[in-house]
């Protein structure tokens, strides 16, 4: 979550067209300051560039980008299954917890009664 704020923090946060934009060189002067700011302050936004430099090739930075928002998107994915599942077995731990303490209480009273009775 703290990702999300410092990506868009900025006024204009920077999307991966224009992050490759960035790198082929064709952008305005004007845009390129903009990005330059935002890598500045965004630590987060910086490691990207940084990764996406050592890639030579415009079509396989692309590539690489799809990947790895795909990749992104499917861990997102599974920790939200994993995350909508372990309620329901928290839940079951309960229910049987419940159920355990009312059989030691209906056991305490049953030995009581038989107990009291017996004097």
């Amino acid at each position: 979550m703290e990702h999300k704020k410092a990506i868009s923090s900025n006024e204009r946060p920077v999307n991966q067209e224009k992050l490759i934009e960035y790198l082929e060189g064709s952008l305005s002067a004007l845009e390129r300051q903009h990005i330059e700011k935002q890598l500045e302050e965004d630590e987060f936004l910086n490691d990207a560039m940084e990764g996406l430099h050592q890639i030579t090739d415009s079509q396989q930075i692309k590539q690489v980008v799809n990947d790895l928002n795909r990749s992104i998107q499917k861990q997102i994915t599974t920790q939200q299954r994993k995350k909508n599942k372990q309620p329901i077995f928290s839940l079951y731990w309960v229910y049987i917890a419940i159920i355990l303490l009312i059989i030691l209480i209906l056991s305490a009273y049953l030995i009581l009664s038989q107990t009291i009775s017996m004097k």
